[in-house]
């Protein structure tokens, strides 16, 4: 929950720097709020660098790069985060890289395309083993999202747009907009369909802006809001995550009406 909420306030707060919300009470709440939670996520990081689901459980891997990729962000947008909880989550995650072709889970392989992404991102260099990529049809749309972003930041940009006009193809159309559906949907697994969505908007956000796809996403996404919509903490960060990157690639917001 302290993950999901930082990424749906610091994707909010960076939204509000970078198109000039008339609304100081706002940004200052967001900025209470991200402090506090920052506290209380570096605070629970575990010896080995990692986090785990319940205090005194063993770190877990997914939820490590999920963190290591919020403290990035945090860092990102201006917050303090020292060095060494980035570095020590990084060694954490690093290590616990496993094996694509060792794994039975279709899960795990989403779980290690995330881990990929967070690894590559802020400059850190770490190659996506080719044997994933080969497995990508195992991968749900969320997995493979996040495997296309990570090898267009490795600098593999021909594998990267495979993938996506594989997603592009995938997409379930309804007079809704687009949507990406999960083999199953599980909060466990981290598979409901609006994270999904979510998060291959951002990888057309990243690899093919132009898609007329970006726009029937955040259409859908944009009706789904409340208790029928996201219905978890995890789903409603990567919306609003995925939502503020449109906004902002968008001009969405630049517009003048009296």
């Amino acid at each position: 929950v302290i993950l999901s909420r930082l990424l749906a306030n610091l994707s909010l707060y960076q939204l509000s720097r970078e198109v000039n919300f008339a609304a100081p009470d706002l940004n200052e709440r967001l900025q209470q709020n991200i402090r506090r939670d920052l506290d209380r996520l570096t605070g629970k990081q575990q010896v080995d660098g990692g986090w785990g689901w319940i205090a005194g459980e063993p770190s877990d891997f997914f939820l490590t790069a999920y963190g290591l990729w919020v403290l990035d962000q945090a860092s990102a947008a201006g917050f303090v985060v020292e060095p060494f909880h980035i570095m020590d989550a990084n060694r954490f995650v690093t290590a616990s890289l496993y094996t694509p072709e060792m794994v039975q889970e279709n899960s795990k392989l989403d779980q290690l395309a995330f881990a990929y992404f967070v690894l590559n991102q802020n400059g850190r260099q770490n190659q996506v083993p080719p044997e994933l990529v080969r497995l990508r049809k195992r991968l749900n749309p969320w997995g493979q999202a996040f495997l296309a972003m990570a090898l267009n930041t490795g600098g593999d940009s021909q594998s990267a747009e495979t993938i996506l006009a594989d997603l592009q193809g995938s997409a379930i159309r309804s007079a809704s907009g687009a949507y990406w559906q999960q083999t199953q949907d599980s909060l466990y697994h981290f598979s409901n369909t609006y994270s999904s969505t979510a998060m291959v908007l951002m990888a057309l956000l990243e690899i093919d802006p132009a898609s007329p796809l970006v726009g029937d996403a955040v259409r859908y996404l944009t009706l789904q809001r409340g208790w029928h919509g996201c219905m978890n903490s995890f789903g409603s960060g990567w919306v609003l995550a995925g939502l503020s990157r449109a906004v902002r690639a968008t001009g969405e917001l630049q517009g003048n009406y009296s």
